[in-house]
């Protein structure tokens, strides 16, 4: 028996109210906003679905997207609690992260480089940031490397303070290290300590030159070489 057309408009049209009353009692509808029914699949039509959801009141997912939330614009993310406590206030590839403005106000930014917004963490993304860093000027992470600041050549090593304190001034594989006699006998710890004789990428006290002219033997009577350290005779 063929049913009346309006009979079967009638029962598409409660079809599709069934599934969109089923979609919104659903919990997806109040935490990610995926309250419209489409093709019998529950998704993000609208930005009111959006903006209704968990999902944005707490990570500014407020736009909708393909069938989802994100963060489409500045102003999703601002109101959010990562914003005003994290800095989580600028929309990038469609969530909150951080901007330039709130890293380059933090301790990171001045004392390791990391000075950009790159989703919820700041990181270093210049040369420039890096050399501008304390992290620099004390052990030569001068040089952007994977998001932070790392020693990436000679000169790098050869004006930080642990070039002039521990001879640590020539950069090899990814790193300062002591390689010649020069780097050593510069240092502050050759005058000093006698450390100045490398081994293994350190200056070490290993001839009795370097602890009879150095200063921990004027003082201390530690003339010795002794695994690495001058000391006093037996």
């Amino acid at each position: 028996m063929r049913l009346a057309p309006w009979i079967n408009l009638a029962a598409l049209a409660l079809l599709a109210l069934g599934c969109k009353d089923r979609c919104r009692r659903e919990g997806d509808c109040d935490l990610h906003g995926r309250c419209t029914s489409r093709a019998s699949m529950c998704i993000a039509g609208t930005d009111d679905d959006c903006r209704a959801s968990q999902g944005c009141k707490r990570d500014g997912l407020c736009t909708a997207s393909a069938g989802v939330c994100i963060a489409g614009k500045d102003e999703d993310c601002a109101p959010t609690e990562g914003c005003i406590s994290r800095g989580w206030c600028v929309a990038r590839d469609g969530a909150c992260g951080r901007s330039d403005s709130y890293c380059r106000d933090t301790d990171g930014c001045k004392t390791a480089g990391q000075c950009r917004g790159k989703g919820e963490r700041c990181v270093a993304t210049s040369d420039g940031d890096c050399a501008a860093s304390s992290m620099c000027k004390k052990f030569a992470q001068c040089t952007a490397v994977d998001g932070g600041c790392a020693p990436g050549k000679d000169e790098d090593c050869r004006t930080s303070e642990q070039c002039l304190e521990q001879g640590l001034c020539t950069f090899k594989f990814g790193a300062c290290v002591a390689s010649t006699r020069t780097d050593c006998e510069g240092s502050n710890d050759c005058r000093n300590l006698g450390h100045c004789t490398p081994v293994d990428g350190k200056c070490r006290a290993e001839r009795f030159l370097d602890c009879k002219s150095a200063n921990v033997c004027i003082t201390d009577q530690r003339c010795t070489p002794k695994f690495g350290e001058c000391a006093k005779e037996p």
